[in-house]
């Protein structure tokens, strides 16, 4: 066989390999655009994180037998409004106290007045789970308590 012959022979795979390398390619380059993209992405500042009650109260209820797990639902559910109504007034303390840090003549007083506020928005979202939790853990009884924390007891 020839240097030429064995050349000619090795073309197509030649070839498919330039293909692949060029496909190999082209799909780096369309990932490493998108996580570019979502990486410099802007990021809302207002990060309320609306779900987050709903999750711990299904976290927790996710411990807890089926009749105590359905309780511990039905007493949020009854105070969803209210989360909704304080989350949206976290929401709002939040955009004022957003608007004061953006005043050219910042008010360092009225700043922090604004922050607190939002703070405390936040922290009310927080109590009324808690409630949520507390009437719950009242019915509850004391083995289906004890096997709610005891993992977390022994880690204490």
């Amino acid at each position: 066989m020839t240097k030429v012959s064995r050349l000619v022979g090795l073309a197509p795979r030649i070839r498919g390999l330039h293909v692949a390398l060029l496909a190999s390619l082209c799909l780096n380059v369309t990932l490493g655009s998108y996580v570019a993209a979502q990486w410099l992405a802007p990021r809302p500042i207002i990060g309320a994180a609306p779900g987050a009650p709903a999750r711990l109260v299904e976290a927790i209820a996710d411990r807890l037998p089926d009749d105590d797990a359905a309780r511990l639902r039905r007493l949020y559910d009854v105070r969803k409004p209210a989360v909704a109504e304080a989350q949206a007034a976290y929401e709002q303390a939040l955009r004022n106290a957003i608007l004061k840090l953006a005043d050219p003549q910042l008010d360092v007083a009225a700043f922090r007045a604004a922050v607190t506020e939002a703070r405390d928005k936040r922290v009310a979202i927080g109590d009324i789970v808690i409630d949520a939790v507390v009437e719950a853990a009242v019915q509850i009884p004391p083995q289906a308590r004890e096997a709610l924390v005891g993992r977390v007891r022994r880690r204490f």
